[in-house]
């Protein structure tokens, strides 16, 4: 559902009758204003739910006052509670999720969530178009699709625990133009060799552990998969040589398997990175390692906090407190020391960086310089 009537007239068809309209309601409202639009949506809303029991949800295309003033949201979660609400670019309390439409800028270009701006653990779904120019609609033309780019972002996205929402642009007789439709048929053959990695995993690195994505060797770039002891490497930007190597997290690997071929890699794992040897079969958009893990190793756990400067609310034990959905804020004061009390000897040799969820961050961005003190 979307708030905004200006494209009531497009090609020059009138899709709205405000004396249609006006006549039901029994007062004068016109259709091609926010307000009157607003109350005409508000309408097809609950039609919807009368009539459509079985979807699933709405998709939101930003707010209008109208439906706010009268508690729209309120009544869905009350006629239809299994429903789902997602907002466009608005990150509203009630919704379930948010979506973060047509982003582009990153490097590279495929890394959706570089630009997503609402943190783990809230639902969060990329939206953008399959054609890379042109409406979100059929224009009358057959508009290139990259699949360079759309298939890293589907990628990027899955290995980063957001959702895509890919929007194509049916014909009037319900097929896809030729490129869209092409590009279909590639992704039909494309992903079943690797739906395990990407079927019931959650995005690795993160909130639910994993090793890490990002930038790897000589020029690599992609993302990680979690499914309990099995961790997914997509190589989306496979590296000048055939060694992959990326930091292990702690995690003790037992085994690396190409997940195309089924061929059994070599490994090895030192100084904290896990290094694939001699890898030949190198997919052109997403390489995928299949990687057993036994245990994670060298973190404490029974850890304290405490820092020389904390804002009410966001204590520096939330550092250590096992859950990423807690952060430590400093106050704005820089520098500031973190004490880590061990409770007794122990052996250190590295701090980690526990979240994404910025002021959470032990090492945060701006962080200048770290002491291990005995």
């Amino acid at each position: 559902m979307t708030d905004d009537p200006q494209w009531h007239s497009e090609q020059g068809k009138q899709m709205l009758d405000s004396a249609a309209y006006s006549a039901y309601k029994g007062q004068q409202v016109d259709l091609t204003t926010r307000r009157g639009f607003g109350m005409y949506s508000y309408d097809l809303f609950f039609e919807v739910m009368r009539n459509y029991a079985d979807l699933a949800g709405f998709w939101i295309d930003n707010d209008n006052e109208y439906w706010e003033q009268n508690k729209l949201y309120e009544q869905v979660r009350a006629l239809r509670p299994s429903w789902l609400l997602s907002n466009n670019n608005e990150d509203t309390p009630i919704m379930d999720t948010v979506s973060n439409e047509q982003k582009t800028g990153m490097t590279p270009s495929y890394d959706y969530p570089q630009a997503a701006w609402t943190p783990m653990p809230r639902l969060v779904e990329a939206d953008y178009k399959l054609p890379t120019t042109g409406d979100w609609w059929y224009d009358g033309r057959d508009h290139p699709v990259d699949t360079r780019l759309s298939t890293g972002r589907y990628i990027a996205n899955a290995g980063s625990a957001m959702k895509s929402l890919m929007a194509e642009t049916p014909m009037v007789n319900g097929k896809f133009p030729p490129s869209q439709e092409k590009f279909n048929n590639f992704m039909a053959e494309w992903v079943p060799p690797i739906r395990e990695s990407l079927s019931g995993t959650e995005g690795g690195g993160y909130m639910h552990g994993g090793m890490q994505p990002g930038f790897w060797n000589d020029g690599a770039h992609g993302v990680i998969a979690v499914k309990q002891n099995t961790q997914y490497i997509h190589v989306v930007t496979r590296p000048t040589t055939n060694m992959l190597r990326l930091r292990d997290n702690g995690y003790w690997v037992t085994g690396v398997t190409d997940v195309r071929t089924g061929e059994r890699l070599k490994f090895n794992q030192s100084g904290g990175y896990l290094s694939i040897m001699n890898i030949r079969n190198w997919d052109a958009y997403d390489t995928v390692f299949k990687v057993d893990t036994a245990m994670q190793i060298g973190y404490y756990k029974d850890v304290t906090a405490t820092a020389t400067s904390t804002r009410a609310g966001f204590p520096a034990s939330n550092l250590t407190d096992g859950n990423f959905e807690s952060y430590w804020d400093a106050n704005d004061k820089l520098p500031v020391s973190v004490t880590l009390d061990l409770k007794h000897r122990k052996h250190a040799t590295h701090l980690g960086r526990v979240s994404k969820l910025g002021a959470g961050a032990l090492l945060g961005d701006r962080c200048r310089g770290v002491s291990l003190i005995e």
